[in-house]
């Protein structure tokens, strides 16, 4: 009987954790059709996602008081939100905080007309 090859080595390398640091949104324009494009800078890991938050009215939007959406995606910086409607709005994005399912550590704000 021949000799099989050694069977390979299998690694998995766990990515490193780093605690999540300041969010600063460095950019948000309107892109037509009632979206806003935001790109937005992050230091760490954000395990569990970002919400992009954003209101009319509210200079500060906050999770869950104003409009949001949620990005899974721990490794995002940038986000198409579709605001539905014509009109001058506050953004900022936010970490979700799983254990205690809410938005933790914004960002500033900026103020987007959006058309």
């Amino acid at each position: 009987m021949p000799p099989h090859a050694p069977w390979p080595t299998i690694t998995n390398t766990v990515e490193a954790y780093l605690p999540s640091g300041p969010i600063t949104l460095t950019r948000v324009e309107a892109n037509g059709d009632n979206k806003a494009n935001l790109t937005w800078q992050a230091e760490g890991s954000f395990q569990n996602g970002f919400y992009v938050v954003w209101s009319p009215a509210n200079a500060m939007p906050a999770y869950p008081n104003d409009y949001w959406f949620y990005f899974a995606n721990g490794h995002a910086r940038t986000a198409v939100v579709d605001v539905k409607q014509a009109k001058t709005y506050f953004f900022r994005v936010c970490e979700f905080a799983a254990a205690r399912k809410s938005g933790v550590n914004y960002s500033n704000a900026v103020q987007v007309a959006i058309k």
